[in-house]
């Protein structure tokens, strides 16, 4: 982190009727924030269930890229890494 700033996590809970459409509801969330909030880390975005808490899920690649950027697809994306979203 930068100097004498410090890391927070901010829990949003959601509603979905899988865990594909609840990546999906975090990822647009992750973009919003990300194009407004240069603090916002995507590649930390992860989903877990009220029923199983210590699994994990990352809805993000984050793969380091050589531009020092990291990887804004989804995690389970075919091709290559990208540190910006096709519009």
């Amino acid at each position: 982190m930068n100097g004498n700033r410090r890391q927070f996590t901010v829990h949003l809970p959601i509603r979905a009727a899988n865990p594909q459409t609840a990546a999906v509801i975090a990822r647009t969330i992750g973009h919003t924030i990300a194009a407004a909030f240069r603090a916002l880390d995507t590649r930390d975005i992860t989903l877990t269930s009220p029923d199983e808490p210590e699994v994990v899920h990352r809805v993000f690649c984050g793969r380091a890229l050589t531009t020092g950027r990291r990887c804004v697809l989804r995690t389970d994306h075919s091709g290559d890494c990208n540190p910006r979203v096709a519009r």
